[in-house]
């Protein structure tokens, strides 16, 4: 699980409908961890946790370079 909690990936898992929910599933599946999408967007671990656990939503150029970290 590249890091992510259970306690993590269980919210992140309850926050699928949201934008940041269905990339933090992605990160998941994909072993990519908070540490690294934070360092490559340039953002702090706490607001990758946010928009994964769909209390935010990526501004919109954060979200396309997001995108394109995750392959989608």
């Amino acid at each position: 699980m590249s890091g992510y909690s259970i306690t993590l990936a269980k919210r992140i898992s309850a926050a699928k409908n949201t934008v940041g929910g269905a990339l933090g599933m992605m990160a998941v599946r994909k072993e990519i961890g908070v540490a690294v999408v934070a360092e490559k967007l340039g953002v702090s671990r706490t607001c990758v946790y946010d928009w994964f656990t769909g209390q935010y939503d990526p501004a919109p150029d954060k979200l396309k370079r997001l995108q394109k970290l995750l392959g989608k």
